[in-house]
């Protein structure tokens, strides 16, 4: 296995990953978790791939294969993308370096400990590129996403708001960073 930051050229791959786990709230079984209803194209990909330095995956060695991965972009990136399939990204504001993590990806059996070791990676990656800290969202209404609440939880995200629309609720989780001393944990983060 190997770790390594994403580019663009990881766009195709990365999107059927993330289309394994797609779910909708039609779905005959609903399962524990996955990406719900998120309607991102290949181009949305790769626009959010497009200045990558805080996005990593973790990959089979042999066959390049992602077992996991995290997309992430800081504030400053989002008005260059197109919003208009999301929720979320238009209602938040925040400084311009805070980091938003858009997708946390795991192949389904991969051992939740492996997975774990990913985002140390990426939280060191993301405590270089900032000060301010991170933020998620993670689906609550209808469908429940209860293992990336947990594991955000376990990683020291705590919530900081609700994002809703029509018939659905995300649940906002942020994680600031700072310095030993530093007394602010401020995230600098408003929900509209």
């Amino acid at each position: 296995m190997i770790t390594r930051n994403l580019s663009v050229e990881d766009a195709e791959k990365i999107h059927d990953a993330f289309r394994s786990v797609s779910i909708n709230r039609n779905q005959e079984r609903m399962p524990d978790y996955g990406f719900f209803e998120y309607p991102l194209s290949l181009d949305d990909f790769k626009a959010r791939l497009y200045d990558s330095r805080l996005s990593i995956a973790l990959e089979d060695g042999k066959r390049r294969e992602p077992l996991a991965y995290v997309l992430a972009y800081p504030f400053w990136q989002i008005p260059d993308l197109d919003t208009k399939n999301d929720l979320v990204l238009p209602r938040l504001k925040g400084h311009p370096e805070l980091v938003y993590v858009d997708q946390f990806f795991m192949k389904p059996g991969l051992p939740a400990f492996i997975a774990g070791r990913l985002v140390d990676i990426w939280t060191t990656l993301a405590q270089g590129y900032t000060r301010q800290g991170t933020v998620c969202a993670i689906p609550q209404n209808p469908w429940k996403n209860i293992p990336s609440t947990r594991f955000a939880i376990d990683r020291g995200f705590s919530r900081q708001g609700v994002v809703k629309g029509k018939n659905i609720e995300f649940a906002i989780f942020g994680k600031p960073f700072w310095e030993l001393g530093d007394k602010t944990s401020n995230l600098s983060l408003s929900i509209k």
